[in-house]
């Protein structure tokens, strides 16, 4: 048997921890129903995103619904976990001292908070408000060991090449990619292959499980288109999910992960020491 990893695709209420923390309780549900022994959400999936709009109508303040880790969205979130017996991650805006960041936190069924990740790239807009983080997650776990990011993350080839190299068997990536509203038909609109390319070329050249959480929906002057997907070692999409909120889960066969590794060697074949040189490091 393979690995039963699920995506859940919300739209969050901007700003509303409470009622967005209540509707996480069916996704749960569904996906442990589905089999699954990990389910992830998107990025910021407890207050939306709107803090970075630049719709100062409709901006959220970030500090306001900021809050501790550990704290009540992560206790909750362990509740949950033990209940259903699952992994739970998605990342939420933290509160720490007197800096926010974007953390992704996992929730372990039996330990309850196992990690916080800071998103270390941060977008344009994320720089006027938020922290980046400095360090690195791969955590290991009953699934595997996962690394753990938060979208703009996975833009960064030489950074999930790293979690790779330290044992990464899946990367985990809540996300929202956005258009603007009313969309704009010009060439910077991004439409939902972006996010699907980038994933099966990361999954691909690295020979990992890539599990993308995209939220939806409008926020502030920006919308997420969704699209939410589940991408194999080997580059196929084994579950996906269009624009409309639902949970979709897959079976990972990584028992056929080495027959990936002898036909596409790409990590074995690498001329490390050709990059450095080129890189003057």
């Amino acid at each position: 048997m393979g690995t039963k990893l699920a995506v859940a695709q919300v739209h969050p209420v901007p700003g509303n921890i409470e009622a967005n923390l209540a509707r996480v309780v069916n996704f749960v549900s569904v996906a442990r129903e589905q089999g699954a022994q990990a389910v992830l959400f998107p990025e910021l999936f407890t207050t939306g995103a709107s803090f970075v709009s630049d719709d100062t109508s409709s901006a959220l303040d970030a500090w306001d619904v900021a809050e501790p880790v550990p704290g009540r969205t992560t206790e909750h979130l362990a509740e949950l976990a033990a209940e259903h017996a699952i992994f739970i991650y998605g990342s939420i805006l933290e509160k720490r001292g007197d800096r926010i960041y974007n953390t992704g936190v996992l929730v372990s069924p039996s330990q309850g908070l196992l990690a916080a990740y800071r998103k270390i790239h941060l977008t344009p807009r994320e720089k006027r408000i938020l922290t980046p983080g400095t360090e690195p997650a791969v955590v290991d776990t009953d699934v595997g060991r996962i690394g753990l990011t938060v979208c703009n993350d996975i833009m960064f080839p030489e950074y999930i090449r790293g979690l790779v190299l330290q044992g990464a068997q899946f990367i985990f990536t809540p996300s929202v990619f956005w258009k603007p509203v009313p969309s704009a038909a010009n060439e910077w609109s991004l439409g939902p292959w972006h996010a699907q390319a980038v994933a099966l070329v990361r999954a691909m050249e690295n020979a990992v499980c890539v599990v993308m959480s995209l939220g939806l929906g409008v926020d502030g002057e920006m919308m997420g288109y969704g699209h939410s997907l589940i991408v194999s070692p080997w580059g196929k999409i084994l579950a996906s999910l269009g624009e409309g909120e639902g949970v979709t889960t897959a079976e990972v066969p990584m028992d056929r992960l080495g027959e990936w590794k002898e036909i596409a060697p790409f990590l074995a074949d690498r001329k490390v020491e050709l990059y450095r040189r080129m890189l003057a490091l």
